[in-house]
């Protein structure tokens, strides 16, 4: 399960701001943001996979990596 992230109002006037600019640049379309976010987020999730290899070598106290939240498939 996902953790739920509790924001202030701060946080959450800039993460509406990002979304209205996310949803502008998708010509007002949100389900078309919506999908573009997430490809996008898939291409970040694979290159942060990609990467956690590279960052435990050499580390034997290295904590274990945590397990994988399930993720969509496309």
């Amino acid at each position: 399960m996902a953790k739920i992230e509790r924001l202030n109002r701060r946080q959450e006037d800039a993460l509406q701001a990002a979304a209205d600019r996310f949803v502008d640049a998708h010509d007002g379309d949100i389900m078309k943001a919506l999908k573009a976010m997430m490809l996008l987020n898939k291409d970040l999730q694979e290159q942060v996979d990609a990467l956690q290899p590279a960052q435990t070598v050499g580390r034997p106290n290295a904590a274990p990596p945590l397990a994988r939240q399930k993720q969509f498939t496309f």
